[in-house]
């Protein structure tokens, strides 16, 4: 559903409950999740599929409203659905963060140490779901806009996520990590919000592999040396 009050697309349960479905009424989380749904979407059109475009298109301008344009449900139809012309507007870039190049995930949630974002993977994953959703809709400006997003989230990402022998941190978190499984504002945690196991940090923020992968999983040194740390710090399943 439309949310007049803020701009945006909220799930109905989000709307009514802010905890409800990973608190997507107060817009956590939503660059990963409609990243996936974005990303079907244009793999569909791709393959000659009917595809609601105006559907796909509410969840890209929730996240990825270029240049502010009002693309807000072309075909409006359903009145009880939809929000006046008048006030479908949107964010430009919900979650980026334009000066620190990578995204926050955290929505209207107040956080002792600021905003966060855990999966930096899935954050750039939403960014080039919009850029092919550009390629398949023939929008040029939209395909670009989504180049841009994926390129700073993955120049962010080597940058803040990844540990290796050039990183930000140091010390024993350095020694001990090769990737950060939290990025926050004001801190940096090597666990995630589901648990400690560092196979978990690791593939929270290399999931899911597509070819935009290998702009945020380079260079192929980091990778194998990522790769190998997360198959050894896999919990134990008993």
């Amino acid at each position: 559903v439309y949310d007049g009050d803020v701009g945006g697309v909220v799930t109905r349960s989000g709307y009514k409950d802010p905890e409800a479905d990973f608190g997507n009424g107060k817009y956590n989380d939503h660059h990963f999740h409609y990243g996936y749904l974005i990303y079907a979407a244009a793999v569909a059109a791709h393959l000659g599929e009917t595809v609601d475009r105006a559907a796909v298109d509410a969840l890209v301008s929730d996240v990825a409203n270029v240049a502010g344009r009002e693309r807000w449900f072309a075909a409006v139809t359903d009145p009880n659905f939809y929000a006046p012309r008048s006030s479908r507007v949107a964010p430009f870039a919900r979650h980026k963060d334009a000066y620190d190049g990578h995204s926050w995930a955290s929505g209207l949630f107040s956080l002792a140490d600021g905003k966060s974002q855990e999966s930096v993977s899935e954050a750039l994953h939403c960014y080039y779901a919009v850029g092919l959703w550009g390629v398949v809709t023939k929008d040029p400006e939209l395909r670009d806009f989504g180049r841009l997003l994926l390129a700073l989230e993955a120049r962010a990402g080597r940058a803040y996520w990844h540990v290796d022998e050039v990183n930000v941190y140091g010390g024993a978190f350095a020694a001990a990590n090769v990737v950060v499984g939290v990025v926050g504002a004001a801190d940096a945690s090597a666990r995630t919000w589901f648990g400690s196991a560092a196979a978990y940090s690791i593939l929270i923020n290399a999931l899911p592999f597509t070819p935009a992968s290998a702009a945020l999983l380079a260079p192929p040194a980091y990778a194998g040396r990522a790769a190998k740390a997360a198959l050894a710090g896999l919990p134990d399943p008993a």
